[in-house]
């Protein structure tokens, strides 16, 4: 069965970590990473999924015994999946399992024609040799090769990597070792990396420190050091200096102008504070000031003009005696307006207690004499001037 996803739940140096190697039709798969990175435990978790944890196994790193978990998820040839888990015990260690469910629950055992498809009716060591051949395999069964052992394993071998013929393959790979290395010669390529590695490792030996230079380096190093400790502590000092005097900088003409509002408040300490209305009442006296002016000003021009008038005036000898008569009649003249004031009042006066006589006289029914009652009526001028 074809291998779709490995779970390594709880294996080696992994934990919940899942090798997801599709559903397409790709056929090679290239697992990549640096030394220490779990690629031989998940080799040997390949192998431990389908045929079962050993009892010592070497990929207790982080995780009991107890806890090592192994999952899976295989298709068979028609493309029908089926996702299995190996847990490390004696019996039933490899069960049913849904990775999308609870990973505490535990599924039931794989039936053996399920496991059967799994193994593909191998045993872990031929399954090793041909499907899990790892670095160590390989140099093993290269040095029984070249020794003529194991026909058994050459079989194996051949059969795992696809060649015909063994001993032909070890001809052609002794050919191409010649053309990357011979003993005593100089061209191949292996050889010129040796010679050039011994260039640099004569270049190397020179290059190294003896213990008393390097003693003596490491006393100036650390004094280089704490010189330059001192440095950037002097630097960070004269920073925080030199932001306070740009401070003071753009301050002190500010600084300047307090200082001299603060004298000139200081002199006018004796002066008396004015009203919150004081402005509006200024604003408003500098108006009446003004019109004031333009009044003085009109009325200035106004007596010149009739001191002007007054002395450009004849000179009349007859006025000039009759001037009591006219102040007379000039004081009289205010007394006339009055009295035709209070004329007119009479008047009205007059108006209404006539038509007050005509309704009586009509109620006393003396109809034919009231023309000669009315004509007994003074007149308002006569009533007046009495």
């Amino acid at each position: 069965m074809r291998l779709r996803q490995l779970h390594l739940l709880a294996f080696g140096p992994f934990t919940d970590r899942v090798l997801d190697f599709g559903r397409g039709e790709r056929q090679l798969f290239i697992v990549h990473g640096p030394n220490e990175a779990g690629k031989s435990s998940a080799l040997r978790a390949l192998s431990d999924l389908r045929f079962g944890i050993p009892a010592q196994s070497p990929d207790k790193f982080i995780h009991d015994y107890a806890d090592m978990r192994i999952g899976g998820v295989f298709a068979d040839g028609q493309g029908r999946e089926a996702s299995v888990m190996r847990r490390k015990k004696l019996r039933g260690s490899l069960s049913l399992h849904d990775f999308q469910g609870s990973e505490t629950q535990v599924g039931p055992v794989v039936p053996p024609e399920l496991e059967a498809l799994l193994t593909g009716g191998l045993t872990r060591k031929d399954y090793l040799a041909m499907f899990s051949l790892d670095h160590q395999g390989l140099r093993d069964g290269g040095r029984a090769l070249s020794a003529g052992e194991g026909e058994v394993g050459a079989a194996l071998f051949e059969a795992s990597a696809g060649v015909r013929s063994v001993p032909a393959l070890m001809a052609k790979l002794d050919e191409q070792a010649r053309q990357h290395y011979a003993p005593r010669a100089q061209k191949p390529s292996i050889n010129q990396a040796l010679a050039a590695f011994s260039e640099q490792q004569d270049t190397y030996k020179k290059a190294v420190t003896k213990p008393a230079v390097w003693v003596d380096l490491q006393r100036q190093c650390e004094a280089s050091r704490a010189e330059l400790e001192r440095l950037q502590q002097a630097l960070a000092e004269a920073r925080v200096r030199g932001a306070l005097l740009a401070e003071l900088r753009v301050v002190g003409p500010l600084m300047d102008k307090l200082q001299a509002a603060r004298r000139a408040a200081e002199a006018l300490s004796a002066v008396p504070l004015l009203a919150p209305t004081a402005t509006t009442e200024r604003v408003s006296a500098e108006t009446s000031r003004a019109q004031a002016k333009a009044q003085l000003q009109t009325l200035g021009e106004e007596i010149r003009s009739a001191q002007d008038a007054i002395a450009n005036l004849p000179s009349d000898p007859r006025v000039l005696e009759l001037a009591p008569a006219i102040s007379r009649l000039a004081a009289a003249a205010e007394g006339i307006d009055a009295a035709e004031q209070e004329a007119r009042l009479l008047a009205q006066q007059l108006n209404a207690e006539r038509a007050e006589w005509e309704q009586f006289a009509a109620r006393m029914d003396v109809t034919p004499h009231a023309e000669e009652l009315v004509s007994l009526v003074p007149s308002a001028t006569e009533q007046v001037w009495i």
